[in-house]
């Protein structure tokens, strides 16, 4: 393994931890929350949680389990920053739809290992949506121009 890799490792293994923190309640907004069970998913991009997790989170939530989910990716395809913010908007939205009622959605960003991460708190810190916004790359893992071609294809292949 290269020291590249090694750094680039580090930094993503760092970032996802943050997700872990949160889910154990070391945040300001999970202290508001008495739940005393929670769930942490990490995932690529913002809809995996819908198409594979959500047969586990929606019972979670209505069990009162705070639940914490990181994304990975910001989901971009290679399209324009307005494209995967709404994405992440549309993660709010199903996630108000599993709770059953709209909630105000609080965004902060979090300081974490030299990083800023935007993380979005539902009414009452039941809900965590993290996002680490690192570049998709394609089906291909070959990355897209827009985004100078990173993905989390060459973050695990170590290369360039």
């Amino acid at each position: 393994m290269t020291g590249k890799f090694n750094a680039r490792l580090r930094t993503f293994v760092s970032l996802s931890v943050i997700g872990a923190s949160v889910a154990f309640g070391m945040t300001p907004a999970a202290a508001a929350v008495t739940s005393s069970q929670r769930s942490l998913n990490v995932l690529a991009h913002e809809d995996d949680d819908l198409l594979f997790m959500n047969p586990d989170i929606q019972p979670d939530l209505s069990a009162g389990v705070c639940v914490t989910t990181v994304f990975s990716t910001a989901g971009d395809d290679g399209q324009s920053r307005d494209y995967w913010l709404e994405r992440e908007v549309g993660s709010q939205s199903a996630y108000d739809t599993m709770l059953g009622t709209p909630s105000t959605w609080t965004t902060s960003q979090r300081p974490f290992a030299g990083h800023s991460v935007r993380t979005t708190t539902s009414a009452g810190g039941t809900i965590d949506l993290i996002n680490l916004r690192l570049p998709d790359g394609g089906v291909s893992g070959t990355g897209f121009p827009v985004t100078g071609n990173q993905s989390l294809s060459w973050l695990y292949s170590g290369a360039d």
